[in-house]
């Protein structure tokens, strides 16, 4: 993932658990950008095995993708 010096997030890799921000499954090769309605000012993004997450420039921060133990922020373990 990348953040442009816009502030648009961009992604690509595997997206079997949503990690990219998009529906589609499988091998992405191509980047996409994505959250264009919330996510404008991202400043940092982290990418682990099946998450996502973007810190923007007020400080807030969104994540993604499997929730399987937790690591996108909510007690719920539903991808």
């Amino acid at each position: 993932a990348i953040v442009t010096v816009t502030g648009r997030v961009a992604t690509w890799g595997e997206n079997n658990f949503g990690q990219l921000g998009f529906p589609c499954e499988g091998l992405q090769l191509s980047p996409q950008f994505i959250g264009e309605k919330y996510l404008r000012d991202a400043v940092q993004v982290e990418c682990g095995e099946r998450h996502t997450s973007a810190l923007t420039k007020s400080g807030t921060v969104y994540s993604w993708g499997s929730g399987e133990t937790h690591q996108i922020g909510i007690m719920d373990n539903v991808d």
